[in-house]
């Protein structure tokens, strides 16, 4: 039996033909490691966009892993298109970590356990942030430490971040909140309002 291990893990996701040869050998994608840490968890933040589609294509399961905050920790030049990839799949953009595993969550709640925005938003990450708030991320929802997004943006000095998370900038929460309804289909078209408030942040 090959051991459970985070450096097996992210060498395996990394090699497609490896990653054949394990999945040819029976190789579960959704077997846990440690905290819901999955061989698809790994391959979400660090193997290739053909590798995470091979584990899906053999059983990989949106519900474990733990996939989209992996997924918005993943430092690689793609890592929009991984994004966009794992909420196409369904995976929840306003989910604590590990609310669905709550084993994991009481272990881990002290640390600060937040949705996939709280992720994004100390990453200091703005194209992620922005694609998550355009798929629907709520500024409001609190980690399991009563933080909200922009509060973990300013303590780890992502300034631009933390402003455009403000829950008091409620233009650009109304913004995104059109845009969401728009692509989900819940309203037909929108006209962007005028600026008319002095010193209203300009839209991103």
């Amino acid at each position: 039996m090959i051991s459970c291990s985070r450096n097996l893990h992210r060498f395996a996701v990394e090699d497609i033909d490896l990653c054949h040869w394990f999945i040819s050998h029976g190789a579960d994608p959704n077997a846990g490691c440690g905290l819901d840490k999955t061989p698809l968890s790994a391959a979400v933040q660090y193997g290739p966009l053909e590798v995470i589609e091979l584990l899906f294509n053999h059983g990989g399961a949106i519900e474990c892993g733990q996939l989209l905050h992996f997924a918005v920790w993943r430092h690689l030049s793609d890592r929009l298109d991984v994004v966009r990839y794992i909420i196409r799949k369904g995976a929840s953009v306003n989910m604590l970590m590990y609310q669905n595993r709550p084993d994991c969550y009481i272990q881990r709640e002290a640390f600060g356990l937040g949705t996939p925005l709280h992720a994004a938003a100390t990453e200091g990450d703005m194209e992620v942030v922005r694609l998550l708030l355009d798929e629907g991320a709520d500024i409001s929802i609190q980690d399991s430490l009563g933080k909200l997004p922009y509060q973990l943006a300013e303590m780890h000095g992502h300034e631009a971040i933390a402003t455009l998370l403000q829950p008091s900038n409620s233009r650009v929460g109304l913004l995104y909140c059109l845009r969401y309804s728009i692509k989900t289909g819940l309203v037909d078209r929108w006209t962007e309002p005028e600026r008319t408030v002095p010193g209203d942040p300009p839209l991103p």
